[in-house]
């Protein structure tokens, strides 16, 4: 009998990270980055990073990672014509979910998508709201389930 062994990069552990939000943001008419999250301590090896906090750094290699967000959002009008809400994932800047647009006042966006990510990978989440005359843009917003987690 005989034994092979193969030599190359050991095995990491994927190390899961996740962000929540702190703060509510008022979406705009133009794609925008949800910003200020913070580390979820739940995960230690959590790092959020961007000039304004709007990035979850990958720590480890996983070509099946998923990627779970939990968006509300509220405190919308509907103007004359109504209302429309939609947000997406991005992993470097490349989509890898978008949901379909939304014509409620309030909700949440939630998914859980799957994704190949590496060390260093950057997550954002971007929205956009728009109106008519008499309307307003709904908030995300930060209720304590306002999260983005990759496992």
């Amino acid at each position: 009998m005989s034994l092979t062994v193969v030599a190359g990069n050991p095995i990491v552990p994927f190390p899961p990270v996740g962000m929540i939000k702190s703060g509510s943001q008022q979406m705009t008419s133009n794609w925008q980055p949800v910003t200020n999250w913070i580390a979820d301590t739940t995960f230690p090896d959590s790092v959020v990073t961007g000039s304004n906090s709007e990035q979850l750094q990958i720590q480890g290699a996983n070509p099946v990672a998923t990627i779970q967000v939990n968006l509300p959002f509220a405190g919308g009008k509907a103007g004359l014509q109504g209302i429309s809400q939609q947000a997406r994932v991005n992993v470097n800047g490349t989509r890898v979910y978008i949901w379909d647009p939304v014509s409620t006042v309030s909700g949440t966006f939630a998914v859980t998508t799957p994704a190949n990510v590496n060390p260093g990978d950057r997550i954002t989440v971007e929205v956009i709201c728009s109106t008519s005359i008499g309307g307003v843009a709904s908030s995300v917003v930060a209720n304590g389930d306002t999260y983005v987690k990759v496992a």
